[in-house]
């Protein structure tokens, strides 16, 4: 119990630090923020409109596309993920306009690159808010880019008149993981089996002995044979473009993630071994491996940042815990090369996160510019160094649907307070929380005298009405909490706020800031401060409370009131006599009195006492 109770202890001294670590990287972090606040700029920049950035000019400014434009879900993208890393309402706004502007591609057929557009956009939406209108909009997009997969081929194509007749990219492997995506959620079978026979025909077709890969196979539509091997992007028909062997890293990972294939695992891992093998001591690669006048060519960071987020998933799939640390460290030493001086875009005029990215070389397009699809993946990367540096089980994934169902029940249940439930023996009032000690019971002799113990016996018919609706309004609010926080749904915050509003502000219905008659012995004692315990489920509360504030239903001033509410009960715990003797307790009381003093400390920003908290724990409980 000591030892559980001591951990209980550790995350509420710690806030959310804990809970939210973001590991020692420094120049990572630093990093990300500069990322944040380019996006902020790029907002403001772009203004009212509804363009999309591509690349940079020039001048440093982004160099915009229209809706069609295979890099439209980018900068839609990296919102998502500035919101999830900040929680900001800046972010979701922004993230959720630039995303409303590609509801028409659900219907377009002209591109393979709808994964890109839409699964970047509305997947993260999606996967961030749970809104369901994203979800109908990756279903229809699939479904639609399930027209441009041919059955005798096996393949989805990936351009329309073009010199090859049924030509498929490498870049193409990321595009499944829409199908595979709505396959799971929704979709058909066929979403999924395409999938797997595109990654199958390309794991057979695209790479070569040495596990490099082509960008460009080309196929006859009408028996599937390969007809051509060679390149649009890279240096020359045999060399190794290092975009496109990114992207083959990435896809093969990803593919593995959904099918558990042991054969996409193994493509994944030879195609990571190429690209690190060919990397100059930098760690961010030339634009082709084997362009010609290396080292005088351009680099690529855009090739660099999609490898290091692919092998930061890839290092949570190989069983082997050499090559884990292996695919992890490399990913890092990039991220490193990428936040320094060398890439960062930071002290320059570019408007983008990283400099130094190549697009099309051989037509002379985007080269040695800041890329959007750059800067999404690396801040994905980030993203997934600090999911790496907390736990390996993303909790939020495996609990939101339970959540959610929860929280959606909770809807329909009105906040109901310690005041429905008057308790006729409690020396208090209609407003003071009451109960009695669990182990006493009416004395057998004389059942008109004073309660008599009987220790480890529970009387049940002791009043314990108010210790009920304090738990199920803790449960409440933790729950509708959670579901606003994995959702950003308001009807979830606003619900919350109302319980905490009829709890702590409604001077109807709120309950007193003390314990003045909690665990009551009946004619010997009106109120123990051994009934301190009996609100340890504020805990859950503070900390929702922390979380609310970031939502619209939290108002200023109902904000104030319910800190006040903490702000006079943690008052009352830390000078009141039954407060001072429950924290001196010797047992487990003791701890859970500065477990609640800690998380009340937390929410009313009392430095003072959190710090007092931190050394109790060091010096007395430890």
């Amino acid at each position: 119990m000591k030892r559980t109770m001591s951990a209980v202890i550790v995350v509420c001294l710690v806030g959310t630090s804990l809970l939210n670590a973001r590991g020692d990287d420094s120049l990572l972090t630093r990093a990300e923020t500069f990322g944040f606040t380019q996006l902020r700029r790029a907002m403001a920049e772009l203004g009212d409109s509804l363009r999309y950035p591509r690349s940079t000019q020039p001048d440093g400014t982004w160099k915009t596309g229209k809706i069609r434009d295979w890099t439209s879900g980018f900068f839609p993208g990296s919102l998502w993920f500035a919101f999830e890393a900040t929680n900001d309402t800046v972010f979701r706004l922004g993230a959720e306009r630039w995303t409303r502007g590609l509801e028409s591609l659900q219907g377009y057929g002209g591109s393979h690159d709808v994964g890109f557009m839409v699964f970047n956009s509305f997947g993260n939406g999606y996967r961030l808010t749970g809104n369901e209108e994203y979800k109908k909009m990756i279903l229809a997009t699939a479904r639609t880019l399930m027209t441009r997969y041919n059955p005798r081929v096996g393949l989805i194509k990936s351009w329309d008149k073009r010199k090859w007749p049924y030509p498929v990219i490498i870049d193409n492997m990321l595009n499944l993981e829409l199908l595979f995506w709505a396959s799971q959620n929704g979709g058909t079978r066929g979403m999924y089996d395409a999938a797997v026979s595109h990654a199958e025909k390309t794991m057979k077709n695209h790479f070569r002995a040495d596990h490099s890969t082509y960008h460009v196979v080309g196929y006859d539509s009408a028996t599937g044979a390969v007809i051509s091997r060679g390149t649009h992007q890279g240096a020359a028909d045999a060399s190794c473009w290092a975009r496109g062997q990114a992207w083959a890293v990435y896809g093969f990972t990803m593919t593995y993630r959904f099918t558990r294939d042991e054969r996409f695992l193994r493509t994944a891992q030879q195609a990571a071994n190429y690209f690190l093998s060919h990397l100059p001591a930098d760690r961010v690669p030339y634009w082709d491996f084997q362009a010609p006048n290396i080292p005088y060519e351009p680099r690529d960071a855009s090739a660099s940042a999609i490898a290091a987020s692919a092998l930061l998933e890839l290092a949570t799939f190989v069983p082997d815990a050499a090559l884990k640390t292996k695919y992890f460290g490399e990913a890092k030493s990039m991220l490193r090369s990428l936040a320094g001086p060398a890439y960062l875009a930071e002290g320059t005029s570019s408007r983008g996160i990283l400099n130094h990215s190549v697009g099309n070389k051989p037509s002379s397009t985007d080269v040695d510019v800041s890329l959007v699809y750059a800067d999404y993946y690396f801040l994905e990367a980030l993203a997934r160094v600090k999911r790496a540096n907390t736990v390996s089980i993303d909790i939020a994934a495996v609990e939101r649907k339970r959540v959610i169902a929860a929280a959606a029940r909770l809807l329909t249940e009105p906040p109901v307070t310690i005041t429905a439930f008057p308790a006729e023996r409690s020396a208090g009032g209609v407003h003071d929380f009451f109960s009695e000690g669990d182990y006493w019971w009416p004395d057998p002799k004389s059942p008109d005298s004073p309660y008599v113990q009987r220790d480890g016996m529970t009387n049940p018919d002791n009043f314990v009405k108010h210790r009920e609706a304090l738990f199920g309004f803790a449960r409440a609010v933790s729950s509708l909490t959670a579901a606003y926080r994995l959702t950003g749904d308001e009807r979830y915050a606003s619900h919350a706020v109302a319980h905490l509003k009829a709890w702590f502000v409604d001077e109807v219905t709120r309950m007193n800031p003390n314990l003045l008659y909690a665990q009551a012995i009946k004619d010997r004692f009106t109120g123990r401060g051994i009934g301190i315990i009996d609100t340890i489920h504020l805990i859950d509360v503070a900390r929702a409370v922390e979380v609310l504030r970031a939502s619209r239903a939290m108002d200023d001033a109902a904000a104030e009131e319910i800190v006040r509410w903490f702000r006079d009960y943690l008052t009352w715990l830390t000078t009141h006599r039954n407060g001072l003797d429950e924290r001196n307790a010797k047992n487990n009381h003791g701890a859970w009195w500065v477990t609640q003093v800690a998380a009340f400390a937390h929410v009313t920003r009392d430095t003072a006492i959190l710090a007092a908290c931190r050394d109790r724990f060091k010096t007395v409980l430890m």
